[in-house]
């Protein structure tokens, strides 16, 4: 299976957030560690916000974490996010 650059980058980006669960992560913190860019990334975060599987959190302290545990979210949702469900 091919998956797009969207995909390819939310499964990192939420990989990289499962390692440092609970604590959130800034979207520029992410895109550095994960080396993409972080307009791009940004838009995913949203994306994968407003499907619920992050949370986001405004002003100090704030960031993105996964909305429910790392065990909990399938490869087959982040994809979907990201192409939609006939991906």
């Amino acid at each position: 299976m091919i998956f797009s650059q969207a995909s390819k980058y939310a499964i990192r980006a939420l990989i990289h957030l499962a390692e440092h669960a609970p604590e959130p992560q800034l979207s520029r913190e992410i895109a550095r560690a994960i080396d993409v860019p972080g307009h791009f990334l940004a838009k995913i975060l949203q994306d994968l916000s407003r499907v619920q599987l992050l949370q986001s959190f405004k002003g100090r302290g704030g960031g993105f974490k996964l909305a429910k545990s790392a065990d909990q979210i399938s490869l087959l949702e982040i994809v979907q996010a990201m192409d939609g469900p006939g991906f």
